[in-house]
């Protein structure tokens, strides 16, 4: 599977992927997406909608820094492992 590297860190020094689920301190999760030139993470925080792009929040190291982001699995092998 090939995977797009971000360029950010995890709060335990792991690179974070395009697709890769997200964990903060509330905990919330989200999930990392490329949309229209920008790196975002979309969020089930406070109800919202993980899938939608629309509350999503740009995805930037002081974001992972400041809530203790920590990347607790990818969707598409979440999704292979449904099909496994």
């Amino acid at each position: 599977m090939v995977t797009i590297n971000t360029n950010l860190k995890d709060i335990t020094g792991t690179t974070i992927k395009l697709n890769d689920i997200l964990e903060d301190n509330v905990p919330s999760k989200g999930i990392v997406m490329f949309h229209e030139g920008e790196l975002l993470l979309t969020t089930n925080f406070e109800g919202r909608d993980i899938q939608s792009t629309d509350t999503a929040d740009k995805l930037d190291q002081a974001l992972v820094d400041d809530n203790h982001m920590r990347i607790i699995g990818n969707v598409v092998d979440n999704l292979l492992n449904v099909f496994n």
